[in-house]
């Protein structure tokens, strides 16, 4: 004798399962709480500034190595007092490393493009235009030279060699310094030395990390998964 109906979605549940930033709201519970996130790969500042909208209090510490997407990245946050804006690369170790510039300034990374790239993202967009020598510090380096106590978010988006930017974190991971991990993992061979996704995973498991949730899904034009944070 009991009717069984659908409940419909409300609009900020639904914005929670297909938004990451929303969904970053809700599990640190108080978007008034003054939060430390890390923005490793900051490109020209777009997601330091989204951040910052997200949560008004927070401290974002953007990382860029590339001299021109940095130049973007002062011009964009200079501002807000409370973006910290560096112009490092973060690794697995110290000090000074080769870059690649690319056609497509967004595939910039540390790692060399791999020889199948353009059959999934576009002939040309990966192709190295030039190689630059960047400076390099760690997270374990970084947080202990500048006395942070915890990072609330890192956020990840270094082209393929998120595995060293983890790699860096060892001791601050072991502290349990680091509460929430945002990351891109690129599922298709695009540069040398990436890990598959099922190796990101075990890496950040190996860490004490679980998987959460999967955002911003992107599809070759056949259908295949090449692109996730």
């Amino acid at each position: 004798g009991l009717q069984i109906t659908r409940i419909k979605c409300r609009s900020v549940e639904k914005e929670m399962l297909t938004n990451a930033f929303t969904m970053q709201k809700y599990l640190t519970k108080d978007i008034n709480h003054k939060l430390t996130i890390f923005d490793v790969g900051a490109y020209d500042g777009g997601t330091a500034l989204t951040y910052k909208k997200n949560f008004p209090n927070s401290k974002v510490y953007s990382f860029e190595p590339f001299p021109d997407s940095f130049a973007k990245l002062v011009k964009s946050t200079s501002h807000y007092k409370d973006i910290i804006a560096t112009n490092k690369g973060i690794g697995n170790k110290k000090g000074v490393a080769k870059f690649n510039s690319n056609k497509y300034a967004l595939t910039n990374s540390l790692l060399d493009t791999h020889e199948l790239g353009d059959a999934t993202w576009g002939e040309g967009l990966l192709n190295t235009e030039k190689s630059i020598e960047v400076e390099l510090t760690t997270i374990d380096e970084f947080v202990e030279t500048h006395n942070i106590e915890k990072i609330d978010i890192l956020k990840m988006d270094v082209q393929g060699a998120e595995y060293m930017v983890m790699e860096g974190a060892k001791k601050t991971i072991e502290q349990g310094q680091i509460n929430m991990i945002y990351t891109e993992i690129i599922t298709v061979p695009t540069y040398k030395g990436q890990l598959h996704f099922d190796e990101m995973i075990k890496l950040m498991r190996s860490f004490g990390f679980t998987l959460f949730n999967l955002y911003n899904l992107s599809l070759s034009k056949k259908g295949e998964l090449i692109q996730v944070d």
